[in-house]
């Protein structure tokens, strides 16, 4: 019996010490891809850079203050060099102060904004789709006489990230909606709030002034990923 015992535990760690060096040589050879990487505070590998000098997977993009202006930390996903999926922004003190969705580079659907108080205002963005080898996009246009009456419109677009969406305003502290804007393809549409200037007879959206956010301790409630 004691004999069987032995070779039992003589086997089952003969086969984790294979597990071992099966999972160190795979971590070596997927490391092996990349020119560089950064060690994180979790000990997987961020900011890494490929053998055709692209950033690639979760980065870690840190900022310092100069010449008056706030240093900041941002964290998210490259693909081939280009931002992918949600990237969130802290200020030096761990507070988030931004949360933007990314396409291939280029913001697109909804951005939010922050400052000490809360929610300050939220954004929403179009980025190009390809549609073969031309900028084009399709988009629903809401029927001027119908407001429950689309049509599906096919347009071009400038490689760019447009507006397109309803932007909101808030009142961080309360959270209430305090304007909106509504755009298609980077163009303000008519406001039922806007306000005629006597002047020139055209139409200008007026945006109640936001309130000052609250001084507010600097206690950090986020760490970097980065040791």
């Amino acid at each position: 019996m004691r004999i069987f015992v032995i070779n039992l535990n003589y086997n089952l760690c003969n086969m984790y010490g294979r597990l071992l060096i099966l999972l160190l040589i795979f971590s070596l050879s997927a490391q092996a891809q990349y020119k560089s990487f950064v060690r994180g505070a979790y000990g997987d590998s961020i900011n890494k850079v490929d053998m055709n000098d692209l950033k690639q997977g979760k980065w870690v993009n840190r900022v310092p203050s100069i010449r008056g202006n706030p240093g900041y930390e941002e964290e998210g996903y490259y693909m081939d060099d280009m931002k992918m999926g949600i990237w969130k922004t802290y200020n030096l003190m761990g507070d988030k102060i931004a949360e933007e969705t990314y396409r291939f580079g280029n913001k697109d659907g909804r951005c939010r904004y922050f400052n000490m108080a809360g929610l300050i205002r939220e954004e929403y963005w179009r980025a190009p789709r390809k549609i073969g080898k031309q900028q084009l996009d399709t988009i629903l246009v809401q029927d001027p006489g119908d407001p429950n009456k689309y049509t599906r419109v096919v347009v071009k677009l400038e490689g760019q990230s447009v507006k397109h969406g309803t932007w909101r305003y808030f009142d961080p502290v309360y959270g209430k909606t305090i304007a909106e804007e509504k755009y298609v393809l980077d163009e303000l549409q008519v406001n039922r709030s806007a306000s005629v200037s006597q002047d020139t007879g055209t139409k200008k959206l007026v945006l109640p002034k936001l309130p000052d956010a609250p001084r507010m301790g600097g206690k950090s409630r986020n760490k970097s990923v980065i040791q």
